[in-house]
């Protein structure tokens, strides 16, 4: 399972890395040109890449996430690029960089990014829908699907749905009879995220890389079943080179 997670995440940091580097090294004003950061950003990103690759093949694993979690930490401070992606992928890296008990680590902090937000989501604010309608209806998926503007009690039921899905999410995937709910219920919230939500390519970039890490942290909750798995394929691949390399497997 582990495998698969590395794979994944180590593409989603990857994409992640590449943005804020263009972000940091190309300057729009007066045209496209390297900015003043660029001596910093581009070494900064080239660098990150690098310890991913050995990271996603599981080359010396903790210290390519101590190294990939010490350049997002630059990226962080230095050109203030905070978000809720620059997080996530911080905290993972600081798991596979402890390098104990990682799955577990990792379920854990998925319960606690969905009830964090779970939780902030319970004001006046976003229970009247005003936050929904400044993301979702003005959006322009909405704009050129629906065009017309949604009842203020729609808005409301929606905004108070996404804090009983977040908070259902929080728990469900710790039960194996509601797993499989689960799953479904966070591939179709976190789609819809994305469709809904998308204001342009920078935004939709940011949703999906944001999406795909906390699906990738679904995954060390069916390890039981990914395990045999992996294994399987794994131990069919050996087969298949010993085969090849032995002397009845040459005819």
């Amino acid at each position: 399972m582990l495998t698969i997670f590395r794979f994944i995440f180590g593409a989603l940091v990857a994409l992640k890395t590449l943005q804020l580097t263009a972000r940091a090294s190309i300057s729009t004003e007066g045209g496209i040109d390297l900015s003043d950061q660029a001596f910093l950003a581009l070494p900064l990103g080239a660098t990150v890449l690098v310890c991913v690759g050995f990271f996603v093949l599981g080359k010396g694993i903790r210290l390519a996430a101590l190294a990939i979690l010490s350049g997002f930490l630059v990226f962080v401070f230095a050109f203030d690029f905070y978000n809720h992606h620059t997080y996530l992928i911080i905290t993972i890296c600081a798991i596979f960089a402890l390098g104990v008990s990682v799955p577990q680590l990792l379920k854990i902090q998925l319960t606690i990014v969905y009830a964090f937000a779970a939780l902030t989501k319970i004001n006046e604010t976003y229970l009247s829908g005003s936050e929904l309608y400044s993301s979702m209806v003005q959006a322009a998926v909405w704009q050129a699907v629906f065009r017309d503007d949604p009842s203020p009690k729609f808005l409301m039921i929606v905004s108070a749905a996404s804090i009983v899905v977040e908070a259902f999410l929080a728990v469900a995937l710790w039960f194996a009879r509601t797993r499989g709910i689960a799953l479904v219920v966070g591939l179709c919230f976190h789609a819809g995220l994305v469709i809904a939500v998308t204001g342009g390519f920078d935004l939709f970039a940011d949703l999906s890389i944001y999406g795909g890490l906390i699906l990738a942290l679904y995954l060390p909750f069916f390890q039981d079943e990914l395990d045999p798995l992996v294994g399987r394929r794994t131990g069919s691949t050996a087969s298949v080179r010993d085969a090849a390399s032995s002397p009845t497997g040459s005819f």
